[in-house]
């Protein structure tokens, strides 16, 4: 006799379910931009060097004010996405390499006698401001190893290796570096072959660090993007021409150029699908006091973003952006998500009842 037959049920599988960032409006985004810092014992920050616990109480007040950190790239690209319930910024910083912005204590990790090792410990402690910064490094004009915190030097005759070691950490942990110049001239006063070559000689030198460290496999992180030394333009347009036109040692055309100014005169980077969105004159402001006293003001200029859950959805479908675009609406339609800008599955759609438009980023 043969043992009775029994049927294993199949598995059901779950609806798929995927999360959506929502912007109430068109987003734009303040860009801060630091430079130098100096030790909690010194009398008082300047202009262009912070006091380390200014640093520190900027960090809280911004965050406070529900403030998170978008990558620059991410931004330029429209990767859109936040968490619920903040507000978009952006930090740079200029002028790097010194070890007062980095150096790596004994294992492995900034400093938190440096600026960006002050905002690597916020981030840790704060997990939804989030950590990203792009640096605009000089490395024609200055000696690492000359810098001096707290009364000792940092890292000795070996300070190539150690700055080597520094921007492999950046370029692992979402602190890309750009383009600054080579020694941070007057753009206005330099000829036009020199232009070429400062921008160029930065790109090389930065790329023979990764090369020190034997990992020039770091290289394909590295993007194309430019900032003003002063925020100064060369005077020519065929000088302007030649930032505008710069291509990368791997072929990369210049994808943004920056400028900076004060909170006095605020201006805010618009979304890159933007009519308003310039890449040659993307705007950024100093980070002082002004700057933070103007963010908490005008905070609500910033409205925060949601999280919408938009499915269930056909796995087989997620390339087809005509596909989300339906599904990004069906949610408006039945009132399960609010109307605004989308950002999912790595695109961008306006959305609202009945109507779901693709936003295009990019020339």
């Amino acid at each position: 006799m043969n043992p009775a037959s029994t049927n294993t049920p199949s598995p059901t599988s779950l609806p798929l379910y995927l999360p959506a960032t929502v912007w109430p409006e068109d987003p734009e985004v303040a860009v801060l931009v630091y430079h130098r810092f100096l030790p909690d014992t010194a009398p008082y920050s300047t202009t262009t060097k912070m006091r380390l616990k200014d640093f520190r109480i900027h960090l809280q007040r911004l965050y406070d004010a529900g403030y998170s950190l978008i990558p620059l790239e991410d931004w330029l690209n429209g990767n859109l996405t936040l968490p619920a319930g903040r507000r978009p910024l952006i930090l740079t910083m200029d002028d790097l390499f010194f070890a007062d912005q980095i150096f790596l204590n004994e294992e492995g990790q900034p400093s938190t006698d440096s600026g960006i090792g002050v905002l690597w410990q916020f981030s840790q402690e704060h997990p939804d401001f989030g950590f990203s910064v792009a640096l605009f490094a000089n490395l024609g004009d200055k000696d690492y190893a000359n810098e001096e915190v707290n009364g000792r030097f940092l890292l000795g005759k070996d300070w190539q290796d150690s700055l080597a070691k520094v921007i492999v950490w950046c370029l692992e942990h979402n602190a890309f570096p750009y383009n600054h110049t080579f020694t941070h001239p007057r753009l206005d006063l330099t000829p036009a072959n020199v232009i070429t070559w400062e921008l160029r000689e930065n790109d090389d030198t930065l790329r023979s660090f990764l090369a020190r460290a034997g990992r020039e496999d770091l290289v394909s992180k590295l993007d194309n993007l430019v900032a003003l030394p002063y925020s100064i333009w060369p005077t020519s347009e065929g000088e302007k021409k030649l930032l505008e036109t710069y291509i990368s040692p791997e072929g990369k055309p210049v994808q943004a150029i920056f400028e900076a100014d004060y909170a006095y005169r605020p201006k805010y980077m618009p979304a890159p699908y933007s009519a308003a969105f310039d890449r040659y004159h993307l705007p950024r402001m100093e980070g002082l006091n002004s700057a933070i006293d103007l963010l908490e003001t005008k905070k609500d200029l910033f409205p925060p973003v949601s999280t919408c859950q938009v499915g269930p959805l056909d796995d087989t479908q997620l390339a087809d952006t005509t596909y989300l675009a339906s599904q990004v609406m069906k949610m408006v339609d039945l009132s399960r998500c609010t109307a605004g800008v989308y950002a999912f599955q790595g695109q961008l759609f306006r959305v609202s009842a009945g109507n779901a438009e693709q936003l295009k980023t990019g020339p």
